[in-house]
């Protein structure tokens, strides 16, 4: 639950910063983490809809979140460092 203003504000700010991240993904790799973590399907709905094996989902799970892993950790490092200087 979001308590203050400045929750709100990053909140918002690292929703801006997942989706910007998610849309640098390969489309299937994209689509297939919506799937997953927006409309909660398991990885065996999000493998018959899209006629993929549940292997294959879960490689481009798995690759997604290593991508977002990566940026936010991009991320905060710069916000370190920034915040060392002020």
């Amino acid at each position: 639950m979001i308590n203050t203003t400045d929750e709100l504000i990053a909140y918002k700010e690292l929703d801006t910063l997942l989706h910007s991240s998610l849309d640098t993904l390969p489309e299937k790799c994209r689509k297939i983490f919506y799937l997953s973590r927006f409309e909660h399907l398991s990885n065996i709905e999000i493998a018959e809809r899209l006629n993929l094996s549940t292997r294959t989902v879960e490689w481009h799970i798995s690759n997604a979140l290593k991508h977002l892993r990566h940026t936010l950790e991009h991320v905060a490092i710069h916000a370190g460092i920034f915040l060392l200087f002020f």
